[in-house]
């Protein structure tokens, strides 16, 4: 498990005001986000040797605007995976055949 990183308090302060109601989601935690993603998948495939085939933005869902990073990869055994960004513990979940999403762990990016 990652240690969870604090907002900019700018990005804080534009959070505070969409959960009182008098602004929308602010793109500037869309972007953080973006960027957390991003660097925690280069280091996922540097630890563990996996192939990126396709990333993109997506809905996260919960209709309110937030877009989260979706990253199909590839294990070393030749397994595909659909990763997706959560925001709440900033890190990737996994797709499961249930439809579902469930932590990532290690052991998932090596089968």
């Amino acid at each position: 498990m990652l240690d969870r990183e604090k907002l900019p308090k700018e990005i804080a302060r534009q959070m505070d005001a969409w959960r009182a109601g008098s602004a929308p989601l602010p793109q500037s935690y869309v972007r953080w986000n973006r960027k957390k993603a991003e660097a925690r998948l280069e280091a996922l495939c540097e630890d563990h040797r996996l192939q990126v085939h396709s990333t993109e933005m997506i809905d996260d869902g919960w209709f309110d605007g937030m877009q989260v990073l979706r990253a199909i990869i590839e294990t070393t055994r030749g397994q595909l995976l659909s990763l997706k960004w959560n925001d709440s513990n900033q890190d990737f979940m996994r797709r499961c055949e249930s439809g579902g999403h469930a932590a990532l762990h290690d052991q998932d990016l090596t089968a």
